[in-house]
């Protein structure tokens, strides 16, 4: 792939992520991510906190979903 940018601005500066998901007065969990973009050769580093857990947990899973910009300006594509 070749990338042309006809546009001069900053590639984006990517920014940590916490996020306060849960059940009101059940459960409460915490995530926190080193950054929000990444590239396809990076490892996705952060943390998952229990805050409040007041019911019985089997298991728990996480799942990563790709999403990819291609494109500039007006003709951006997002899949």
């Amino acid at each position: 792939m070749v990338q042309n940018p006809q546009d001069t601005a900053p590639p984006e500066t990517p920014v940590p992520i916490k996020l306060e998901v849960g059940i009101e007065e059940c459960l409460h969990i915490q995530f926190e991510y080193e950054k929000n973009i990444f590239h396809l050769r990076d490892v996705v580093k952060g943390k998952v906190d229990f805050n409040l857990v007041r019911i019985k947990i089997k298991h728990m899973e996480l799942a990563v979903i790709w999403k990819e910009t291609v494109g500039w300006g007006q003709t951006t594509s997002t899949e």
